[in-house]
């Protein structure tokens, strides 16, 4: 056997005998699976999905608590030689000094690898309970080794040079953290070359990130390999007689370590200059699908990706400037730059009179002159490549679809407040690269490519407006109708033609005797309006947050997952508010009038939960209806594709319409609150209705590996061993090894 493996075995048994490792042991699952416990709980707590896989959280606290545990692990390399006498000895036995100090280093390195072995419960755990991205885990793991090799290095090198193991603890730990900090701020922070450069965390962050990037792996292995050069020259000054000079006690001893220090700070350059580097990541954000790349590639106008946010979001959403920067790159004018609301206000209000309000945080994309905005959540990481295909398909469109608000009916008004306003919805669709106009009765008829939107109207729309929308139906064009229990009757009779049983106009033919034909007579009665009513929010002082009127809508019981309008929040684990809500149902296509039953196809998009609703007419005393537990889930809005029509301006396309049983879901008071995805939606939706989706070959990242599927009670059993047992187990290894060490 090797003489470094005769070093290497002994150390390492000393170490696990000892309480010391144990301890670490404990504090290091304590601390990681403790992050792991707390991003399944974050995760299980919503609808939706994580930022990042389940582990890699836990993971970058790994990292960091190593840093803090690898000064304890390594402080005996050589202290523990100096305490027991045996420093001489081994100083005058004939083994190679290289083989002292690979013995010394893989010892030191092994501990720090079964600190990471034991993390290993987190991807078999979610190998069970959701999905695990090999590569990206793969990728995660091989930073932390190399991180490993690089603190017991240092370690190894530092105890040469400092007698004790407190003294050598604090000085590692001392470097450690300097290199640590030199991350602060990232690499567009204010130590951004210091960091991109000697920064611990941003060398490892890329790892975790699910990239190997040529440039941090030798980076990782030419500081490694210099430290060990480093200590093996310091044993040579040691095993010299006499007095050395101070360089040669730290263990320059010239040629070869200058040589490996030259060649890992070339090596590391010429690594990060070519910037070859390999995506593993769980969600493919460090390269783009090919059918994007050729969009990108295509482009002969200047392209511009604008992140805007805050400092402090750039580690939420480095995933959105990594993908804008790689966009921007396969753009033959592509750029892309950060501004700070904060510190960039010059740059944001040049950019706000140019474009209009930035709408932070935002990621801006620019062709020519126009610009659209696509809003930042949760889901956006998941679904940017196929926002931006469709985002430059709108851009380079010169005359792009508009959005026409109908007005003079009671509609909610640019100009109204709160409850009557819909200036918010409007900036929000305009931030999407359509233009909004608002019309009356006088104004010409829509373009075959325009969304008309009837947003919340109480007065009768005549037969004129009603004439208008079906023409433009007919011509392949999109309607939007948000309508309550107030909606004008005229209204509800021209969308029972189009197959939609809107709650505010009922005939009591259809209510008490099904019948369909009745129904439609012009002068058909009808029941009285109504709008529903939540049990989940009729409890004791919870009116008074969300009163109970309010529809709180979240989750794939109350979300349609499989229409991309409302699987993109449940992606996001983005939630809606529905006020005053009417309930709707389509007719099936066999109840049809001929023409618009051809290519009819209605999908539901937004639910009520089972056994939660009931219907009341405004002004009634609240009263929880009787078997309202049996009560079946009620629909509140639907997207309802037609068939193109023989005479359409537009051939081959057939009319898409949206209507949402809620007036107030789309006024101000709505849109304006941060915690609901209203205005995002609808803007959505408004982009479905104007045939303007990404390209179908441009895919969505995959989803599973960062969502859980568990029981409440199961979750809890999972973290109790993983965050409690575990390290408790760990601290009784610790207190067997303690009473072995005293027989």
């Amino acid at each position: 056997m090797m003489p470094w493996y005769h070093i290497a075995r002994r150390d390492l048994r000393s170490a696990a005998g000892a309480p010391l490792l144990w301890l670490v042991l404990a504090a290091w699952l304590g601390v990681v699976h403790g992050a792991f416990a707390l991003t399944l709980l974050e995760v299980h707590g919503r609808s939706g999905a994580a930022s990042l896989p389940l582990y890699v959280d836990a993971l970058w606290w790994g990292g960091l608590v190593l840093a803090l545990f690898a000064p304890a692990l390594t402080m005996n390399a050589w202290a523990a030689e100096r305490a027991q006498g045996t420093w001489q000895l081994l100083m005058t036995l004939p083994v190679r000094t290289t083989d002292l100090v690979l013995g010394k280093f893989l010892a030191a390195w092994g501990l720090l690898l079964i600190l990471l072995a034991a993390t290993v419960c987190m991807p078999a755990t979610l190998a069970v309970i959701s999905s695990v991205a090999v590569p990206h885990a793969a990728a995660c793991y091989i930073g932390l080794v190399l991180l490993a090799a690089f603190l017991a290095a240092l370690g190894t090198w530092i105890g040469l040079l400092v007698e004790g193991p407190v003294a050598t603890y604090v000085v590692t730990f001392g470097i450690i953290a300097v290199l640590w900090l030199a991350s602060a701020g990232g690499a567009d922070g204010a130590l951004g070359p210091i960091a991109s450069t000697i920064g611990l965390g941003e060398r490892l962050s890329p790892f975790l990130a699910g990239r190997l990037a040529l440039g941090d792996i030798v980076w990782f292995i030419g500081g490694t390999v210099l430290f060990l050069l480093l200590a093996r020259g310091a044993i040579d000054a040691l095993r010299q007689p006499g007095s050395t000079r101070w360089w040669r006690r730290l263990g320059v001893v010239g040629g070869p370590t200058l040589v490996a220090l030259l060649l890992s700070v070339l090596g590391v350059a010429a690594g990060t200059r070519a910037g070859a580097s390999l995506d593993l990541s769980a969600d493919r954000r460090f390269s783009i699908s090919p059918a994007l790349a050729r969009q990108l590639a295509s482009e002969t106008e200047p392209i511009e990706f604008i992140s805007i946010w805050e400092d402090g979001l750039d580690s939420t959403l480095a995933p959105i400037s990594d993908a804008a920067r790689i966009m921007a790159a396969a753009a033959p004018r592509g750029t892309w730059r950060r501004i700070d609301p904060l510190r960039h206000r010059p740059m944001l209000a040049d950019f706000t009179s140019r474009h209009g309000e930035a709408g932070a945080p935002a990621l801006w994309v620019l062709r020519g002159g126009s610009g659209s905005r696509i809003p930042l959540d949760r889901a956006t990481r998941l679904t940017l490549q196929r926002d931006v295909a469709g985002t430059l398909l709108t851009l380079a469109d010169p005359d792009p679809p508009r959005f026409l608000a109908l007005q003079g009916h009671g509609e909610l008004r640019p100009d109204g407040r709160n409850d009557d306003g819909c200036a918010g919805l409007l900036a929000t669709i305009t931030g999407l690269g359509l233009r909004c106009h608002t019309v009356d009765d006088s104004s010409p008829a829509a373009r075959p490519g325009d969304i008309v939107a009837v947003l919340g109207p109480t007065a009768p729309l005549g037969q004129g407006n009603l004439a208008r929308l079906e023409a433009h139906l007919r011509d392949g064009g999109g309607v939007l109708v948000m309508a309550d229990d107030r909606a004008p009757s005229d209204l509800g009779r021209w969308l029972l033609q189009r197959g939609l049983v809107h709650g505010a106009s009922v005939p009591v033919a259809l209510y008490e005797k099904g019948d369909l034909q009745a129904a439609r007579a012009p002068e058909a009665p009808l029941m009285p309006s109504r709008h529903l009513v939540s049990l989940a929010n009729h409890v004791a002082g919870a009116d008074r947050e969300l009163p109970h009127q309010n529809l709180l809508l979240r989750g794939p019981q109350q979300l349609n997952p499989q229409h991309p309008l409302t699987g993109r929040l449940l992606d996001g684990g983005l939630q809606l508010l529905s006020p005053f809500t009417t309930a709707c149902e389509a007719l099936p296509a066999t109840a049809m009038p001929p023409e618009p039953a051809a290519g009819y196809q209605p999908v539901p998009l937004l639910m009520s939960a089972p056994a939660d609703v009931w219907e009341r007419r405004r002004g009634e005393p609240l009263q929880v209806a009787a078997g309202l537990e049996q009560a079946e889930a009620r629909t509140l809005a639907w997207a309802i594709s037609y068939g193109a029509a023989a005479d359409a301006a537009t051939a081959g396309r057939g009319g898409r319409m949206v209507v949402w049983g809620s007036r107030q879901a789309a006024a101000d008071a709505s849109t304006g609150q941060a915690a609901f995805a209203n205005g995002q939606f609808i803007a959505s939706a408004s982009r479905w209705l104007a045939h303007r989706e990404a390209p179908p070959d441009v895919p969505q990242a995959e989803l599973r590996a960062f969502q859980i599927d568990l029981s409440d009670r199961a979750l809890e059993i999972l973290v109790a061993v993983l965050a409690i047992l575990l390290p408790v187990s760990c601290i009784g290894g610790a207190l067997l090894a303690w009473l072995e060490q005293r027989r």
